[in-house]
């Protein structure tokens, strides 16, 4: 899979001339790439999308040291507390701040009201991390060995297909776009 945006089908492996596996492209996937409004997100931009395959989520899918079981998952960093919250709650996903394991589920160290991840700070997805073919980007599924278990988000979200995490617990900075999206597209 190819998520290449339409001003980058010309790059790498060209979804022009080959479209088949470029999500983007209407003779490929065909679905649009959009942005996510400003008003979800914590420095008031659109936010952008990172698609990707170098994380898995704990109780999703098979749970093996190989590439082809990571998860391929959209995420949405830097989104506001309030919304972050407020989609947990919608998805039945608690936090609890009086919680101090490193692996319980919904810890909230920091007590934001955003369970922790138990990912370090430094393994927000990036856009490096997205799955393009332009040469200076990572190819995600062919591109990485296997996810470690530094990036398998679990505790509170062990088996969650989707909900919003905190990737770092350290402290309650709103402008550290520590609060994560995310959605699991293809289970593996």
């Amino acid at each position: 899979m190819n998520f290449d945006r339409p001003n980058e089908f010309g790059n790498g492996a060209d979804c022009n001339s080959a479209p088949g596996p470029c999500v983007f492209h209407p003779g490929g996937g065909g679905a649009t790439a959009v942005t996510a409004p400003p008003e979800i997100m914590q420095d008031g931009l659109q936010g952008e999308w990172i698609f990707t395959s170098e994380y898995a989520i704990e109780n999703i899918g098979t749970t093996a040291a190989a590439n082809s079981a990571n998860d391929i998952i959209a995420f949405l960093p830097g989104i506001k507390t309030s919304i972050c919250a407020r989609l947990n709650t919608e998805l039945g996903v608690t936090s609890d701040p009086s919680t101090t394991l490193s692996d319980a589920a919904g810890q909230d160290d920091d007590q934001d009201g955003v369970p922790d991840v138990g990912i370090a700070l430094a393994n927000i997805p990036a856009t490096t991390n997205n799955m393009y073919s332009s040469p200076s980007s990572n190819l995600g599924i062919s591109g990485t060995d296997a996810q470690t278990a530094s990036q398998e988000l679990g505790n509170a979200f062990a088996g969650q297909p989707f909900g919003c995490a905190d990737f770092d617990s350290t402290a309650d900075d709103p402008d550290d776009g520590d609060l994560v999206y995310y959605h699991v597209l293809v289970e593996r």
